[in-house]
């Protein structure tokens, strides 16, 4: 599905969509642009928690099961390919480090537009060292199958969330019929195929009535205080208090956030220092934006 950029206009400048106190993201500005001819339809981004300053970002269904790091200058600096591993269509990729503290990454192999399949499957790998030599080298990763059918039927999905320390991967589906969005709880420890576990369900209010409710993407932040899901719209983010489940979190009110305007924005994250949040879309070349957030100094105390 492409998405006309034109549409947005009203959304960056409505007023009525401005962040709550005590602080703000700031107006997005253009981090670098992605130009490797490669990476076509970037459907998820995420910052390495072993690499500083790379973001990992990969395409969906028609590429093989491979990603791809890039630097804050746009290019690619390393690409890492996944052994025992398909990409039938990936669309999200979320990190974060185990109950050891070793960084990995997961990449949700979820999409289907067509709802038939019946087990989907996340993949699990370290979070590789940057090889050594010239840019555009090659790194190879062995994958974890994380297996899962859902208990109601087939679902189109492209958002996944990790829990620090691994605790509990969550899915969140993609509906297109003004239906809400279901959230899935899932145990990476678990073997064999999983039966996800219903545990939510979110609704969207992108003020225009195109394209509206559509969640493509999603992250928790490194110390698992916030968690953002987003449509081609909107980021809708959640506080989570110290304790708290991340399906708890999600039954607030979430603050909303207007989006940069992208041709077909399906992946969003937090950087590492959970005070930036980085969006891109698909098509090349494409933008990688950058939000800062901006306290609000007079509801500070």
């Amino acid at each position: 599905m492409k998405i006309h950029a034109a549409i947005f206009a009203f959304a960056i400048i409505s007023p009525a969509w401005t962040a709550l106190p005590p602080g703000a993201w700031a107006p997005p500005r253009v981090l670098c642009n992605i130009a490797d001819a490669r990476i076509t339809e970037a459907s998820g981004i995420v910052e390495s928690r072993r690499n500083p300053g790379i973001v990992y970002v990969h395409n969906d269904s028609g590429d093989s099961a491979r990603f791809f790091a890039v630097g804050r200058d746009g290019k690619t600096r390393f690409v890492v390919t996944v052994r025992n591993a398909a990409n039938t269509d990936w669309e999200d990729i979320a990190a974060t480090r185990d109950s050891t503290g070793a960084p990995v990454v997961f990449l949700a192999d979820i999409g289907d537009n067509e709802q038939t399949r019946d087990v989907l499957t996340i993949y699990q790998v370290v979070d590789p060292a940057a090889p050594k030599g010239p840019a555009g080298a090659t790194v190879g990763v062995e994958a974890r199958a994380i297996r899962f059918r859902y208990p109601n039927g087939h679902h189109d999905a492209e958002t996944l969330l990790a829990e620090p320390a691994a605790r509990a991967l969550y899915v969140v589906t993609k509906t297109r019929k003004q239906e809400p969005s279901e959230i899935f709880r899932l145990d990476p420890r678990a073997p064999g195929v999983q039966t996800a576990v219903k545990v939510g369900e979110l609704r969207f209010s992108d003020p225009l009535p195109i394209y509206t409710g559509m969640a493509t993407g999603g992250d928790i932040s490194p110390d698992g205080s916030r968690v953002v899901v987003r449509t081609y719209q909107c980021a809708y983010e959640w506080p989570v208090a110290r304790g708290e489940s991340v399906e708890r979190a999600l039954r607030a009110k979430p603050r909303v956030t207007v989006l940069a305007l992208e041709n077909q924005g399906e992946a969003i994250c937090y950087g590492l220092g959970g005070k930036t949040l980085f969006t891109t879309s698909e098509q090349c070349p494409t933008p990688i934006y950058v939000y800062q957030w901006r306290m609000d100094k007079r509801n500070v105390r």
